[in-house]
């Protein structure tokens, strides 16, 4: 499977918990509502604790989540990345979000 992965960053002066609600019921509705319609998982991760990087620096990466959307494979997901970006901004990345990226992942789950 791959995966297809957003990353945020809010703007300045915004409640991270009202984006957190809005995010949740906007998103979570696409997939429920089947807009992605060859998704076959999603899940949304909110940060909550930032650590500074390592090797001494004080920098910290200035994401607020990320959601993924789990496809069977990369013609799915390339699809639905191509859809996503030709879409018209909505509210939530309008009112609330700096930044947002988009990446293709491929994973390899590891038995512990």
């Amino acid at each position: 499977m791959v995966k297809l992965v957003s990353i945020f960053s809010l703007k300045p002066g915004v409640d991270p918990d009202e984006v957190y609600k809005v995010w949740r019921e906007k998103h979570t509705s696409w997939v429920k509502d089947k807009m992605l319609p060859k998704a076959k998982r999603y899940t949304i991760n909110r940060l909550i604790h930032k650590y500074p990087l390592a090797g001494g620096t004080t920098a910290q990466f200035d994401i607020f989540g990320y959601e993924m959307i789990w496809f069977d494979n990369l013609e799915s997901a390339l699809r639905t990345a191509e859809r996503l970006q030709s879409a018209q901004p909505e509210e939530f990345l309008v009112k609330f979000i700096k930044t947002c990226k988009m990446v293709i992942v491929e994973g390899e789950n590891i038995k512990l």
